[in-house]
């Protein structure tokens, strides 16, 4: 077999891009005319609205499967952990697990205010405020799946104590 000197190129002529279009294309996907949140939200505004209609007192067994089919498929969680709690274990547990975290972020604050000769007392701060964004997109409930959740459930010892 002969090689062959020739190099090829890694576009053909119909795989190349063309300028005009990509902007054009940039500026419809991310403008906002004839847009809602739920657009914004990647749906998630959706399944929350989904999931608040389901909550009840009590909450809901294991048994009960709850699917909102999305972009990508069947959507299986709340994507807002307060509302994932609330769901599986009633509006009460929702509310109380919000003030827990409302808490712990004033305590955080107060934790490093009190404490800033130590170095390290921001990360309970950093910590907390991460769990709370990413809590509000996603339904990080198992410590043992998202290691952010373990994170902030051991960093809630230090400001709790007396």
């Amino acid at each position: 077999i002969a090689a062959s000197n020739q190099q090829t190129s890694a576009t053909s002529p119909q795989q190349e891009i063309d300028l005009d279009s990509f902007v054009e294309y940039n500026e419809i996907k991310t403008g906002t005319e004839g847009k809602d949140i739920a657009m914004y939200s990647t749906g998630g505004t959706i399944i929350w609205e989904e999931y608040m209609a389901e909550l009840n007192l009590l909450g809901h067994d294991s048994s009960h499967k709850f699917f909102i089919e999305g972009r990508n498929g069947y959507n299986t969680t709340a994507h807002m952990t307060i509302i994932q709690y609330a769901y599986d274990s009633g509006i009460f547990a929702g509310i109380l697990f919000l003030a827990l975290n409302i808490f712990s972020g004033f305590k955080s604050i107060a934790y490093y205010l009190k404490s800033k000769d130590d170095e390290y007392a921001i990360v309970p701060f950093i910590i907390t405020i991460s769990f709370g964004i990413t809590s509000a997109v996603s339904s990080v409930i198992s410590p043992f799946i998202h290691v952010l959740t373990l994170y902030y459930y051991f960093f809630q010892a230090p400001l709790f104590k007396k």
